[in-house]
């Protein structure tokens, strides 16, 4: 028998669930699955599906990029009732 070791994660627990929902529809507990993701890791030699950022249209970056700069912002506030008249008051 090989020695195993323990993995501790912190998940979100409507994730957990989600996941353990397909998971069982598949026939595969959290444990396989976790082990089946990891050696695939070993098998890609990295993340088996692809990261990236979600592309940002053009007025969020300039808006972004303002924000950087310290311009066109808005605020403090005192109250909630103020930052929604601001808010607003952009459109």
């Amino acid at each position: 028998m090989p020695n195993n070791t323990t993995l501790t994660v912190r998940i979100d627990p409507v994730v957990k669930q989600q996941a353990q929902t397909i998971l069982n529809d598949l026939g595969l507990d959290m444990t396989s699955a976790i082990n089946v993701y990891l050696k695939k890791i070993i098998q890609c030699e990295g993340i088996p599906f692809e990261l990236r950022r979600e592309k940002l249209n053009e007025e969020s970056l300039r808006v972004i990029e303002k924000t950087r700069r310290g311009e066109d912002t808005i605020g403090p506030f005192d109250t909630v009732e103020e930052l929604m008249e601001a808010l607003d008051a952009e459109d």
